[in-house]
């Protein structure tokens, strides 16, 4: 690279632009394949080069300055973008005695020592992402970070409130990555899980304005455009839920309130897996978010959703065997712990008020084995690895995420246990904090000797 005096400086940023944060795209690797094909036929065919690559292999033999310069030709159409990437580490191959050092790979991405994720070149479908507050946009991140292509469904009535918050740049620090880097922002579909085909869709639904500019977002149709957008779906994701009764406690549900969580919240994951598992290859995965109260009674979880989720985690057991016999895929949940989302933040409470979800997260801190807050990372995380070949030999499992809170079964902070005195070297709530006295060693005494020793010696 030839470069003025004067832009020495600028050339250098470029070079490490170039070293660092180069995509590697398929379409350009397969180009410089062919360059390198139709150089190496070149070299092949000037005997003056033929002969010096014949000196230079007799004189250094297996050493590296006796290999081609451009490599053998059979090897050049062996070569793939994924092996190039994966070959572009630099550090110690062996970790030192203090542990392992951080390797760096040179197309940018962020490198973890041991191992992981990988998912270049898989597309994932994200039902369910409306804003950047809920697990729905972890998942979305952590899959982008891991190499993804991200597609995301999004609700009619709140796709224009979502896609203008994403073009005012209101949502630029949510696009951040952990290594630095800006997301690409998810291409993003309209979504109403509850209906199957266009002729599902009533009337006024159609006609109602908080539909009006939006089309084509019934299942069948994002599954449509998806595949005609990228081909295939490698990765389904079910973030969505649904109650319009959500406040109202079972004895109070009506039936259409009831159907109506169990249709948005369990049976569109059915939906969707039947639509989209046509255009998933196999190895694919399909995960879906749950919550305790599908098998545990939750106070306040209301309007149908405690039933909904226990739907949803049964169907998903049943698809486990179906889709993984059928279609060779992988089917899992997750069973979330609570989040200050703005789904969850609907539920319960006046304006001004505590809502439902502060009072659990506070139980929850109280409680869990682990007393720290929930994060929305800690869910995107477990997805990303459930959707990952690492985990290709799970399927039909509800996988908790909230902090050990399912394993408990009586509340710690219950008044109920005021002025109990624990035992536990920790502190426990309601209950003074009192240090365990230290257990004084006792002087070891030698052992007398054993009575049929003793007899023989005398």
């Amino acid at each position: 690279m030839l470069a003025f005096k004067n832009d020495i400086s600028h050339a250098v940023d470029v070079l490490g632009d170039m070293l660092c944060n180069s995509k590697y795209e398929r379409y350009h690797v397969e180009l410089e394949k062919e360059t390198i094909w139709q150089e190496l036929q070149s070299t092949n065919d000037d005997s003056f080069e033929t002969l010096m690559e014949n000196v230079y292999y007799n004189v250094y033999r297996k050493h590296m300055m006796g290999l081609p310069i451009l490599g053998e030709i059979d090897n050049i159409h062996k070569i793939n973008r994924d092996m190039i990437v994966a070959g572009l580490i630099v550090g110690p191959p062996v970790a030192p005695k203090a542990g392992r050092a951080p390797t760096v790979r040179l197309d940018g991405a962020a490198q973890p020592t041991g191992l992981p994720i990988d998912l270049t070149g898989k597309v994932a479908f994200v039902a369910g992402v409306a804003d950047s507050a809920g697990y729905g946009w972890a998942i979305v991140k952590h899959l982008a970070e891991a190499g993804a292509t991200v597609a995301v469904g999004t609700w009619p009535p709140v796709l224009k409130i979502f896609e203008k918050s994403l073009k005012s740049g209101k949502l630029d620090d949510d696009l951040i990555l952990s290594n630095g880097q800006k997301m690409p922002v998810p291409k993003i579909f309209p979504l109403d899980a509850t209906f199957d085909t266009p002729d599902d869709v009533p009337e006024d639904v159609r006609t109602n304005k908080r539909y009006a500019g939006t089309d084509k977002y019934t299942v069948q149709e994002v599954a449509d455009a998806v595949e005609a957008e990228y081909g295939r779906c490698d990765i389904l994701i079910h973030s969505l839920a649904n109650a319009p009764e959500v406040k109202a406690p079972l004895m109070q549900v009506s039936r259409k309130g009831y159907l109506a969580a169990a249709s948005a919240s369990s049976y569109s994951m059915v939906s969707m897996v039947q639509r989209f598992a046509p255009i998933m290859p196999k190895g694919g995965s399909v995960l879906a978010l749950s919550f305790l109260a599908a098998e545990r009674f939750v106070p306040g979880y209301g309007g149908g959703m405690s039933s909904a989720k226990a739907q949803l985690e049964s169907d998903m057991r049943v698809l486990a065997f179906e889709v993984g016999r059928q279609y060779g895929l992988r089917i899992n949940t997750i069973s979330a712990g609570a989040l200050k989302s703005r789904a969850a933040s609907a539920i319960g409470g006046a304006k001004g008020e505590k809502t439902f979800i502060e009072y659990y997260i506070d139980h929850s801190l109280a409680n869990a084995p682990l007393p720290e807050p929930l994060e929305a990372d800690d869910v995107g995380a477990t997805a990303a690895f459930l959707c990952s070949p690492f985990a290709k030999a799970i399927t039909g499992v509800n996988m908790y995420v909230d902090n050990g809170m399912s394993t408990m079964a009586s509340s710690v902070d219950s008044r109920a246990f005021e002025g109990y005195k624990w035992g536990y070297n920790f502190p426990m709530p309601g209950t003074p904090f009192e240090e365990a006295p230290e257990v004084e060693e006792k002087p070891s005494v030698a052992a007398a000797p054993e009575p049929a020793l003793a007899s023989a010696k005398a």
